[in-house]
């Protein structure tokens, strides 16, 4: 969710919403006794049904996102009021409690659960508004997420005849029997003529197959994870080892590898892009059920 100019009519009613409670707290507050402003009086009851209610606006987005053939609303409209009245909401709490972290046990957990859910929606759209900027000027050839282990894949079929066209039939000893990807190399390429072995192109062959090609699977573990730290210098040896004739091939096994290390790092800043939701989202809805709790107990004890 970028925050634009799309966003001001939801930070406007937000704002309201937080500058009436603010007139009527101040009051309120004024006129309590020595022990400050407490949740079961009526302006205090007031304020916790009012934070408490827009709370549970907040948490059915997540039942809109869950039941997409639900056309209350525009899914973009949701969320931006989930970011605004979830910022309100804790201002309201926070007057319901006297701007206490409350005396019991199920109080205090009720706030800091509060607090780790503001934070880390907080650090979620900051991370939604820089993260795609850095995914863009970094990774320049994007491909749908789900269809990377079939892109890498392919990247592999790639190499293997780019290598037997130069250096003669191998074992290619396949494991995966992915098809070949979408997105930005959906177009698979049809497989190069085998020609006889170009002299002195077994080093050639070896390399890739010991240590390049165990690299181009959608999961890389062992030895075969550690040539990625090294891959610049490694292939560098390899040039001075081989004649000339054999550069531009070695330099198109190089590209590969190196399409492979943008799909790496773009699985990487997914996780990042996406990763704080999983603690978001439990906690948000701890937070609900707890407040039911809170509430029930407030009312009947």
């Amino acid at each position: 969710m970028l925050v634009d100019e799309k966003q001001h009519q939801w930070a406007g009613i937000s704002l309201a919403i937080f500058l009436v409670a603010l007139v009527i707290y101040l009051p309120y507050e004024a006129g309590t006794g020595p022990g400050g402003p407490k949740g079961k009086t009526v302006h205090g009851l007031a304020f916790g049904i009012a934070g408490f209610t827009l709370m549970m606006i907040c948490g059915l987005l997540g039942a809109r996102k869950a039941v997409r053939t639900w056309r209350i609303g525009k899914a973009q409209s949701w969320l931006r009021a989930h970011i605004w009245l979830g910022l309100v909401s804790f201002p309201l709490i926070l007057f319901h409690s006297g701007f206490s972290f409350g005396g019991g046990l199920l109080s205090q957990v009720l706030m800091y659960l509060f607090v780790v859910v503001l934070l880390s929606g907080v650090v979620g759209i900051i991370i939604q508004n820089v993260v795609p900027r850095i995914l863009l000027e970094r990774i320049p050839h994007e491909t749908i997420y789900e269809q990377i282990p079939h892109v890498i894949d392919q990247l592999r079929r790639e190499g293997d005849d780019l290598v037997e066209a130069i250096c003669g039939k191998f074992e290619r000893k396949d494991t995966s029997g992915s098809a070949g990807g979408l997105g930005w190399r959906a177009k698979e390429e049809k497989p190069k003529p085998v020609h006889a072995p170009i002299a002195g192109s077994e080093k050639l062959k070896e390399f890739y197959v010991d240590e390049v090609r165990p690299l181009l699977y959608p999961k890389v573990v062992g030895e075969a994870a550690a040539f990625k730290t090294h891959s610049s210098a490694r292939f560098g040896r390899m040039r001075t080892l081989l004649s000339v004739e054999l550069h531009e091939p070695l330099g198109d096994l190089e590209h590969l590898f190196a399409e492979r290390r943008e799909l790496d790092l773009q699985k990487k800043i997914h996780m990042y892009l996406h990763g704080w939701l999983f603690i978001h989202i439990p906690v948000a809805y701890a937070l609900l059920a707890l407040s039911i709790v809170h509430a029930v107990v407030s009312l009947y004890y």
